[in-house]
């Protein structure tokens, strides 16, 4: 069981952050901390409240900007689209990939070590990224790894975009060419 002697001092902290923005619904301001669903589902505390830091700082002027004053804004979001061999941190064991309430444990993961990203030779849709210390077929949900540096988030915005969009030209030239594909051809080319 988890200590329950951290909820209060969590708690503070989000209300001492959200005081400073009373015009923000409580949904829209964790939306504003944590605008993925999937990694705001699946974060623990401390990467919570590192976010809350983030929004913080961008809020206030400092450090990571915004759009409107044209700084880059940072993220250790894995950027699941860039393949370069690197070390990545573990940040959670525990999802529920389909959304069904049934959550999957990833046992052999440690919350806080560095594994290294390797590149996988299928196809790829930036949800799966697999590690050099425990190869596996399918690979692991992104969101329970973080770098290990922050980067401008534009960056892994514009590979998951020129990703999707590689995909569609294929789909269009596939259309183009009248093939049509099979259950089992589809499942051989994810692999």
């Amino acid at each position: 069981m988890r200590d329950k002697n951290r909820i209060w001092p969590f708690l503070n902290k989000i209300a001492e952050e959200w005081e400073k923005h009373p015009d923000l619904r409580f949904g829209q301001f964790v939306m504003d901390v944590i605008p993925d669903q999937d990694k705001l589902w699946n974060c623990e505390e401390s990467e919570f409240l590192r976010r809350l830091d983030v929004f913080a700082n961008r809020a206030s002027g400092n450090k990571a900007g915004t759009a409107d004053n044209n700084r880059p804004v940072m993220t250790k979001d894995l950027n699941t689209f860039d393949n370069t061999p690197r070390k990545i941190r573990c940040i959670g064991r525990k999802h529920d990939f389909l959304g069904d309430g049934n959550y999957f444990t990833e046992e052999e993961l440690e919350i806080g070590k560095e594994y290294t990203l390797v590149p996988h030779g299928g196809r790829h849709d930036g949800m799966f990224i697999h590690i050099k210390e425990h190869p596996r077929h399918t690979g692991y949900p992104y969101y329970l790894f973080e770098e290990l540096e922050p980067y401008d988030e534009e960056i892994g915005k514009t590979a998951a975009l020129l990703g999707l969009m590689k995909s569609l030209d294929e789909a269009e030239e596939s259309i183009r060419e009248g093939k049509l594909y099979s259950e089992e051809e589809v499942r051989q080319e994810l692999e």
